[in-house]
This record gives C-alpha cells, structure tokens and sequence, in this order.
C-alpha cells in the first residue's frame, strides 16, 4: 500500500506531464485570444487550448509544408 509521500509523488508526475503536454511549442504565433487550432477561446498567452489541438495544428504545419515522415 503507497504512503503519502508516494501518493504525493504520483500526483506531482501527473501535474509535471500535463503542463509539459499543453506548452507551447510554436513561440512564433502570436496570441490571438484563441485556440490557433479550432478557435475556442484561450486565457493570456496561450496559442492552443490543449495538446490535442496543437499536436493537430503542427502535423497540419508539417503536411503543409512537406515535412511529413511517413
């Protein structure tokens, strides 16, 4: 049975690898006031309004511009 500093610890792990997966990787769009990807509205400074949305947009960008591995 995990202890709290277990529990803790697997908690942390969860808030480090959604923040990772919801940055920002395309630092050259500017904010708009909403989602780059399917135009929902966004808080200050965010370009997309979740992971799924921004990976969409970039393989989009990737296909747009022939850079697409198969």
């Amino acid at each position: 049975m995990s202890d709290n500093a277990d529990i803790a610890a697997d908690l942390q792990e969860q808030h480090i690898k959604a923040a990772l997966s919801s940055r920002d990787t395309s630092p050259k769009l500017k904010f708009t006031g909403y989602c780059h990807n399917c135009e929902e509205s966004l808080k200050e400074g965010e370009r997309f309004c979740d992971a799924d949305c921004r990976d969409d947009f970039e393989q989009r960008q990737r296909m747009k511009h022939g850079t697409v591995k198969c």
